[in-house]
């Protein structure tokens, strides 16, 4: 039900609405065709719409706890979620491991290599999968499957080097390279060769998009094959039957491939960046592309290209290389079964005894992109179903999991957030202690297990889907024993500590209170402040005054436009002048005394000094904290992880 679009869901809403039989199943966490029209709000509405019965199956056949636990750590960071977990049914069996390599290259020669000790081991292709974000990431891979004589095949797509739109960047050079041999040696006596060269010039002229008349085309290599001379001397020879603009675009095209022969000899990877930007080819495969996902895609897989062509050498290597691999079959004369290739995507529904999912990093996944207008969507959203899709392709293995990620390249934050790591270290400790190949020694490291057990949500799994063998229940038991009694302490000590927190609050208002009087009461005292005979203007009764002490001690005041006078203590009888931090109180002008230099003031805002004997009288003491001992026998999670065990022991 997660993949319905729009259309779909209110189809079926219309099918039901006389009779109201309606049954939903599905899974919003799988919720991962949202580019299609999917939504995860039709299922997690589904309730409120039609005032539904929810049935939560959470049991997992499929998966063991080294991928399951790890998938519910990362899927819970979705808000927009029905709140839920898998259980596990399967036990400890499997394995996951997140593996860091160099760079990309270095993770596609390790999953070759795992691909291999699984051959040798027995196992064929039907028990393996490669899952990826992206078709652009093949690249790297396909070139170490057919260097190790590895069957495969990319299952939506076509071998990478095989793509229209990097055929297209290799008919370039390998034009400018025809071009150079011409102007350098003259024109071919091979016919084949002959014919190549002008078939590449066809494929290339209008790629991006020139608009150049097919019939000047055909005349000009017909032409060009007559003389037997070059094809763009020929176009430049009969420009003057070009309109303007078809003649600017022959002439760009010209001046690309004359400074495309000077680049041949450089850096593939630079050549062709200098080449994708000059003739704007981004911009030529979206506009082409009808869906803007789709030309996306194409740019992506340029951009791959780009990035692989770093490690071939010049413009001639690279394309040597690209002829070799294109046409360098696979041999497979047993007729052994192709490693299968696919987005993640495709591969929602299917599961395979080991998953190995390379480009786990941070702009794979999550792949945020922009639209066409060149804005991002929503990311929050956007992420969440890059987190869903995540979620699907760590619970595809049913016993190994292989995580990649390149160095060179910030770690996704769908395991960076747990700390993937981690979270299988502590799914380690579990399967050590339960399995009873792991002691515990120290009652810190057996409170962490029991927390653990909680943690994970293994009460299910220790209830319903392991029997456990008698030595392996008498060593659960032999671990708690005497556990229940310091859970008593531990209660016992928490009813003492919330009593002392809750004595502790009372009196805290009881201070609060004195505080307050004791402030109200400064406030309606006048503070008395003595007009300096210099000050050069005249004090507005209601105006607000501040306060500064002067290292003599005297307290200054100030007003709007400068200093106004000092505080008269003398004229303020048993006022408690060290009370107050007078530099944080305001007051303001209340009237002139008698004497013509004196005026009142009440104070606005003030400040209690915390240090003065009737500031800080009987201030009351927090309780000391429960000892970490004590908090961890109180966890949540530890409480429900001793039950769990506590009753799989006695069971």
């Amino acid at each position: 039900f997660q993949d319905l679009n729009f259309a779909q869901y209110r189809i079926i809403d219309e099918i039901t609405r006389p009779h109201g039989n309606y049954m939903a199943i599905g899974d919003d966490d799988q919720c991962i065709y949202q580019w299609r029209g999917a939504n995860p709000r039709f299922i997690l509405d589904f309730e409120k719409h039609y005032q539904a019965q929810v049935y939560t199956i959470s049991d997992n056949f499929r998966s063991t706890a080294q991928q399951i636990l790890l998938a519910n750590r990362i899927i819970v960071n979705n808000r927009q979620r029905y709140p839920k977990l898998l259980s596990l049914t399967r036990g400890f069996g499997g394995a996951t491991f997140i593996h860091q390599e160099k760079n990309d290259g270095a993770v596609a020669a390790s999953i070759v290599k795992e691909i291999r000790q699984l051959f040798k081991q027995g196992k064929t292709a039907h028990d393996l999968a490669v899952l990826i974000r992206l078709y652009s990431q093949t690249a790297f891979l396909e070139t170490e499957l057919i260097a190790a004589g590895i069957p495969y095949h990319v299952e939506g797509s076509k071998p990478f080097y095989a793509r229209d739109e990097l055929i297209t960047l290799f008919q370039y050079l390998a034009f400018a390279g025809y071009e150079r041999e011409i102007r350098q040696g003259g024109f071919w006596e091979d016919a084949a060769r002959v014919d190549k060269y002008f078939t590449v010039f066809n494929r290339i002229i209008n790629r991006p998009r020139r608009f150049v008349a097919k019939v000047f085309l055909e005349g000009v290599v017909t032409s060009a094959r007559r003389k037997r001379c070059s094809v763009i001397e020929t176009m430049l020879l009969n420009k003057g039957q070009l309109k303007r603009g078809s003649l600017n675009k022959v002439l760009e095209f010209v001046d690309v491939i004359n400074q495309l022969i000077n680049r041949l000899k450089k850096p593939a990877h630079k050549t062709l960046k200098w080449l994708v930007e000059e003739t704007g080819y981004r911009e030529h495969l979206i506009e082409i592309s009808g869906m803007y996902e789709l030309g996306v895609s194409r740019v992506q897989n340029v951009e791959a290209l780009i990035e692989f062509a770093k490690t071939r050498g010049n413009c001639g290597a690279f394309l040597d290389y690209i002829r070799e691999i294109s046409l360098q079959a696979v041999p497979n004369p047993q007729q052994q079964p192709p490693v299968r290739i696919m987005t993640i995507y495709k591969a929602k529904g299917l599961e395979w005894e080991t998953v190995f999912v390379p480009g786990c990093n941070e702009g794979l996944m999550p792949c945020v992109m922009a639209d066409s207008s060149g804005k991002r969507p929503d990311l929050v959203s956007d992420v969440e179903a890059e987190r869903r899709l995540f979620y699907v392709a760590v619970t595809r293995a049913r016993e190994t999991l292989h995580l990649y990620h390149a160095a060179d390249k910030p770690l996704t934050p769908f395991l960076k957030e747990i700390d993937g790591v981690k979270v299988l270290e502590e799914v380690a400790l579990l399967q050590g202690v339960l399995e009873k190949r792991k002691s515990i020694f120290r009652e810190k490291e057996l409170l962490r297990f029991c927390r653990l057990v909680g943690e994970y949500h293994l009460a299910r799994y220790l209830q319903r889907w392991t029997a456990g063998s008698r030595a392996q229940r008498e060593h659960i038991q032999a671990l708690i024993d005497g556990l229940d009694q310091r859970l008593q302490q531990a209660d016992a000590a928490q009813a003492q500590y919330q009593e002392a927190c809750r004595i502790y609050a009372e009196e805290k208002k009881r201070f609060a209170k004195r505080h307050r009087l004791l402030a109200e009461a400064l406030q309606r005292r006048p503070v008395v402040m003595r007009k300096f005979k210099s000050a050069f203007y005249a004090l507005e009764i209601g105006e607000k005054v501040h306060f500064e002490l002067f290292q003599d001690g005297d307290v200054m005041v100030l007003g709007q436009r400068g200093l106004a006078g000092v505080v008269a203590f003398e004229r303020m009888e048993d006022f408690p002048r060290e009370v107050l931090i007078w530099e944080s109180c305001t007051a303001r002008l209340q009237k002139a005394l008698a004497e013509e230099q004196y005026f009142s003031l009440q104070l606005a805002s003030l400040t209690l000094n915390p240090a003065h004997p009737e500031v800080n009288q009987a201030a009351p003491q927090p309780p000391k904290d429960l000892p970490e001992k004590t908090r961890m026998l109180l966890d949540k999670d530890f409480r429900a992880g001793f039950a769990a065990l506590k009753a799989f022991a006695q069971d």
